[in-house]
């Protein structure tokens, strides 16, 4: 679902939205918020998703790049990274 306004009116509209809701009501806004809140969350899953598509379909080791942030720790996802590419069974790259 790419609008946050659409599942809005979908959850008003129809009794299957409704009852995966169970009750709770959400609004366009609830969805935008998370977005916002869990983008890093969203992003690492999206990525992993894609890595684990692409090694699964790869005749050979699949050939991903990390890059890590020494000034700023935070945003260093390295190590993850790598772990990652590790039961995957592809090639890990990194440049910090």
């Amino acid at each position: 679902m790419g609008s946050a306004r659409a599942l809005d009116r979908l959850c008003k509209e129809h009794d299957a939205y409704r009852w995966l809701l169970g009750g709770v009501t959400v609004n366009y806004h609830t969805p935008a918020d998370f977005r916002v809140e869990q983008g890093e969350v969203l992003d690492r899953l999206l990525t992993e998703g894609v890595a684990a598509l692409m090694a699964e379909a790869a005749s050979s080791p699949v050939k991903t790049f990390a890059i890590g942030f020494s000034g700023e720790p935070s945003y260093d996802e390295t190590a993850h990274a790598r772990v990652v590419a590790q039961h995957l069974g592809a090639d890990q790259y990194q440049q910090a």
